[in-house]
C-alpha cells in the first residue's frame, strides 16, 4: 500500500462502529535500550535464541565485566551470563544455530581453537555445558579452510548448510558453501560451488529451497550474481535470478514467499533499488517488488516481526526512503510499496560504526542488535543492546461472538514498548479501516466482521484482527438420528444429536437429561452418540435370577434441547424409547424324564418386562427349529418348522427345541425337554425311541446347561 493509500485509509469514511479508548501508558520510549541487558566489550555479530538462553557471538571478550572469550550463554529471564558456560574461543565468531532438539549449538567464525581443542572455522558445542562434541570434527580432518559466515539448519535438524570464504571442509573440495550431517560432522555429497564468498544464508519452509547471498558470479552451476536459489536436493541452481548486478548481498530474510535482500548494491532485479530490495521467490517473479526503502549505505543485518509487519535492518547507512535519517538501524513497514521507515530511530544519538547482527525473541516484544558500536538510543552500550518493540496490544469489548442484540463495541489501545499508543483503525465487513476520535454508540444490524489494529509513537502496529458478530433472533434446531420407539437387540442403535444454526458464525451447544427430568444448561452436554444399550448392563443384573437377561429392558426418556452463542435456546424436545434386548424365556407343562404313557407338553413363554412373547415354533427330533428366517452356520435358510398353537402330544422319545420370539425381535432357542416312555426300552437303541434310561439321564445333564438359555438365533441353538 502507498503512502497516498494510507493516507485515504486513515481519512475514508464508513459506519462507526466502535468506540476506541487510546490508552497510552507510561514508560520510556522503545528507542532507548534497556541497561538491564548483559553488557559486552566489543562487538557482537551472531546471536541464537533457544529454550530460554540467547547465544552471542563476535569479537567481545568480556560479559559484564567477566572472561567470556567471544561466546557466551544468556539467560533472558535474569540478563545474566551463565558463569560456567565458557568455551574459550580464540577467534570471532561470526555465525550461531541452535539444533532443533535443543541440544546442539553449532558455531561457525575465524577461530582454531576451542579451549584447548582445534576446531578450524566450524564446531559442534554442548548447549548444556559448553563442551566441544569430539566426534563432531567434519571427516576428522580440522573444518574448514577458511572463515564460516553463516549457518542455516535444515527443518528436520539432519543437514547444516554453511557459507563463508573456506574452499574446502574437512579435507573435501567445497567452495564457499556447503553442507553437513549434523549427527556426524561428515560433509555431504551436495556441492553448489560458488566463485566467491558466500555471506548469506536463508531456507524456505519447506526445506526445499536455499537461498544464497554473497560476493559470488557463479553457483549452483549457473550465472547468478550475488543471489540464488538452490535445490537442497542436488545443489543446483532454480531458474530464480533476480541478479543484484553490481554488488553484494550481505544479510537475507525470508517472509512466506517475499524474500528481502541487504547488502552494497544500486540495482537488483532489473531495477534501481539501493542496497535493499524484496522479490517474489516465484521462479517467474524474479524481478524486485515495488517495495523500495532506499537506504543510502550497505546494509549488513536483517531481521523480521514476528507478524511480518516489521523489517528491521542494520548496517552503514544514514539515511533511508531518501530523505530520513537514520543512523545505521531503521525499521520498515512492509505493507506499503514505498516502505515506509518506522518512528523509531534509536541510532539518532549514537556513535555507531555498524549494526551486524538483529534478532527477535520469540515473543516479538524485544529487538537484539549488535554490531560495531559504543553508544546506541542515547546511552552508553557497547557491542549489544536490547529494544523493547512489542506492538500495541488492541482488545474489543463485547468479544466477538453471537447476540440477541447489541449497541456497543469498545476497542481499547494498551501500549507495550513504551512509546504510547497514536491511534486505533477499524473497519466492517469489508470497508477500509479508518481513524476516528469521537465515541459514537451504533447499534449493529445483522453480521458483521469487525477489523481492527492499534499503532504506537514508534510506528509499531499490531497486525489485523478479526472480530465477528452475528445478531440473532432465532433458536437453534436440533435433529435426531433415531426416531422414539420400540427397539430390540438386533436394531438398537446409538442415538446422535447435531445442532444447527441459521448463523455461520455462531455455534451452538446441546444439554440432555435420560431419566425423563427437565433438562438445562447444567445438564449433561452432548459431545458423542448416547448408547441407549448401555444404559441396561447386565452387571446390574442379580445373579440369582433364573434368567437375569429379562432384566435387559425398559423405557428411556430422552430430553434435550440446543442453545446458541447468542443465547437463543430451543424448546426442550422429548423422545421415548421402548428398549428389549433379551429374547423370552421357555418353559414346558412337563419336566424332562422317563414316562409310562404319552403326554401332551403345554408351552409357556415370559417376556419379563420385555415388549412381550409372540411366537413359538418347534422341533422334536433335536433340530433347529426356524420361523423361516433363521440360517444355519453355513448360511442357508432352515424351512420354517411347526408354530406352537396347542399342546404337543408326545407318546416316543423326543428332544422338544423351541424357538420363541418377542415383538421386539428377540429370540431364543434351546432344549426344553427330553422325554422317553417305559414302553421304548426293547426298541433299536440308535433311534431316540430306543434310549435307555442312563442315556436319558447323560443328555438330561448335557441339556441342562442349555435350557432355558436365551441366545440371538444364527443357527441350531
Amino acid at each position: 500500500m502507498s503512502r497516498a493509500e494510507f493516507r485515504r485509509w486513515r481519512l475514508a469514511a464508513g459506519l462507526l462502529l466502535a468506540v476506541v479508548l487510546c490508552a497510552p501508558e507510561a514508560g520510556r520510549a522503545s528507542d532507548i535500550p534497556d541497561t538491564d541487558f548483559a553488557q559486552v566489550n566489543d562487538a557482537v555479530l551472531a546471536g541464537a535464541i533457544s529454550n530460554g538462553f540467547f547465544y552471542l557471538g563476535g569479537a567481545f571478550t568480556t560479559v559484564n565485566g567477566s572472561s567470556f572469550p567471544r561466546l557466551a550463554k544468556i539467560i533472558l529471564a535474569q540478563d545474566q551470563p551463565v558463569a560456567t558456560w565458557a568455551p574459550q574461543v580464540d577467534a570471532t565468531v561470526r555465525a550461531l544455530a541452535v539444533s532443533t532438539n535443543g541440544a546442539t549449538l553449532y558455531v561457525g567464525g575465524d577461530f582454531t581453537l576451542i579451549g584447548a581443542i582445534a576446531r578450524g572455522r566450524l564446531a559442534a558445542l554442548s548447549v548444556a555445558n559448553g563442551a566441544v562434541i569430539p566426534t563432531w570434527n567434519a571427516n576428522g580432518e580440522g573444518d574448514a579452510n577458511g572463515s564460516v559466515r553463516a549457518l542455516a539448519l535444515s527443518p528436520d535438524g539432519r543437514t547444516l548448510y554453511i557459507g563463508g570464504d573456506f574452499t574446502a571442509v574437512g579435507g573435501v573440495a567445497r567452495n564457499h558453501i556447503a553442507s553437513i550431517n549434523t549427527t556426524t560432522g561428515a560433509v555431504l555429497p551436495w556441492d553448489p560451488g560458488a566463485d566467491g564468498v558466500v555471506r548469506a544464508l536463508d531456507l524456505s519452509a519447506d526445506g526445499a529451497t536455499l537461498y544464497a547471498g554473497g560476493d559470488f558470479a557463479a553457483i549452483g552451476g549457473q550465472p547468478r550474481q550475488g543471489l540464488a536459489a538452490l535445490r537442497t536436493v542436488n545443489g543446483k541452481a532454480t531458474g530464480w535470478n533476480p541478479a543484484p548486478l553490481d554488488g553484494v548481498i550481505h544479510a537475507l530474510a525470508l517472509a512466506d514467499a517475499t524474500l528481502y535482500a541487504g547488502g552494497d548494491f544500486g540495482q537488483a532485479g532489473g531495477a534501481a533499488r539501493n542496497n535493499l530490495a524484496a522479490f517474489d521467490t516465484g521462479v517467474d517473479d524474479d524481478m524486485a517488488l515495488a517495495w523500495n526503502p532506499d537506504v543510502d549505505g550497505p546494509v549488513h543485518a536483517l531481521t523480521l516481526s514476528a507478524d511480518g509487519a516489521r523489517l528491521y535492518a542494520g548496517g552503514g547507512f544514514t539515511s533511508v526512503n531518501g530523505v530520513v535519517a537514520r543512523n545505521r538501524i531503521a525499521g520498515f513497514r512492509t505493507d506499503t510499496a514505498d516502505a515506509d521507515v518506522i518512528a523509531w530511530d534509536p541510532g539518532s544519538d549514537s556513535a555507531i560504526t555498524s549494526v551486524d547482527f538483529l534478532a527477535t525473541s520469540v515473543d516479538d516484544a524485544t529487538l537484539y542488535t549488535g554490531g560495531d558500536f559504543t553508544r546506541i538510543g542515547a546511552t552508553n552500550l557497547t557491542g549489544i543492546a536490547a529494544f523493547g518493540i512489542a506492538s500495541p496490544l488492541t482488545t474489543v469489548s463485547p468479544e466477538g461472538g453471537g447476540y440477541q442484540s447489541l449497541s456497543q463495541v469498545t476497542l481499547t489501545c494498551t501500549d507495550q514498548s513504551g512509546a504510547g499508543c497514536v491511534g486505533i483503525y477499524y473497519s466492517t465487513d469489508d470497508s477500509e479501516p479508518v481513524s476516528y476520535t469521537e465515541p459514537v454508540d451504533v447499534t449493529i444490524i445483522g453480521d458483521t466482521t469487525l477489523r481492527y489494529f492499534s499503532e504506537d509513537a514508534d510506528g509499531n502496529r499490531e497486525a489485523m484482527k478479526t472480530a465477528v458478530y452475528a445478531i440473532d433472533t432465532s433458536a437453534p434446531v436440533t435433529l435426531k438420528s433415531l426416531p422414539g420407539a420400540l427397539y430390540g437387540s438386533a436394531d438398537i442403535e446409538d442415538v446422535e444429536l447435531g445442532c444447527t444454526d441459521d448463523h455461520l458464525a455462531l455455534g451452538c451447544a446441546t444439554y440432555y437429561t435420560l431419566d425423563g427430568t427437565e433438562p438445562t444448561t447444567a445438564s449433561t452436554l452432548y459431545s458423542e452418540a448416547i448408547s441407549l444399550a448401555g444404559l441396561f448392563p447386565p452387571a446390574d443384573i442379580d445373579p440369582e435370577e433364573v434368567d437375569p437377561l429379562l432384566h435387559l429392558a425398559g423405557t428411556v426418556t430422552l430430553k434435550y434441547f440446543s442453545r446458541d452463542d447468542a443465547g437463543n435456546q430451543e424448546a426442550v424436545q422429548t423422545v421415548l424409547y421402548q428398549i428389549d434386548l433379551s429374547g423370552p424365556a421357555v418353559s414346558a407343562s412337563h419336566a424332562s424324564g422317563n414316562y409310562a404313557a404319552p403326554i401332551a407338553v403345554t408351552l409357556s413363554c415370559n417376556d419379563g418386562v420385555g415388549s412381550g412373547c409372540v411366537d413359538m415354533y418347534y422341533t422334536l427330533d433335536d433340530s433347529a427349529p426356524s420361523d423361516g428366517n433363521i440360517t444355519d452356520e453355513a448360511g442357508n435358510v432352515i424351512p420354517r418348522t411347526t408354530r406352537y398353537t396347542a399342546p404337543i402330544p408326545v407318546s416316543a422319545g423326543s428332544v422338544l427345541r423351541v424357538l420363541a420370539l418377542d415383538v421386539a425381535g428377540n429370540q431364543t432357542s434351546g432344549i426344553v425337554g427330553i422325554y422317553s416312555f417305559t414302553s421304548d426300552t426293547g426298541a433299536d437303541r440308535n433311534s431316540v425311541g430306543g434310549m435307555d434310561f442312563v442315556l436319558l439321564l447323560m443328555l438330561l445333564a448335557m441339556a441342562s446347561a442349555r435350557c432355558f438359555r436365551k441366545e440371538r438365533v444364527m443357527g441350531d441353538g
